[in-house]
């Protein structure tokens, strides 16, 4: 019994251990994972409690994109700043940049700090 007992709390610690913790990726995690992929999006902007979704893309030479699916479009340019992504879109936030760290969530799922999921398309 106490040996079923132990084998059970090892085998627990193991799967435990194995369960990777979502972290913030590092400026060059950000660019093998995140530069030159296009994105599914979703999240709530400006906390204004609108649903935004669409597509980003986050190009190598330094442009971004994003469309959303009711229809906007707009586009800019990013850096890479450390382990921060700062983009300046042409239109959203009236033009003023916005920075932000990323989270791998699973494989294919991220999560910036100002919450948008996004999903390797």
């Amino acid at each position: 019994m106490i040996r079923g007992i132990l084998l059970v709390g090892a085998l627990l610690s193991v799967v435990a251990c194995a369960t990777q913790q979502p972290r913030v990726l590092s400026g060059p995690e950000v660019r093998s994972e995140l530069v030159g992929g296009g994105f599914r999006y979703s999240g709530f902007g400006n906390a204004s409690g609108v649903l935004f979704t669409g597509h980003l893309q986050i190009l190598p030479n330094g442009n971004i994109t994003f469309a959303t699916d009711s229809g906007l479009h707009d586009a800019g340019t990013w850096r890479l700043t450390g382990n921060t992504i700062c983009a300046q879109f042409e239109l959203f936030l009236s033009g003023d940049e916005t920075c932000f760290t990323v989270k791998q969530l699973e494989k294919d799922k991220f999560l910036t700090s100002e919450g948008f999921f996004l999903y390797r398309a």
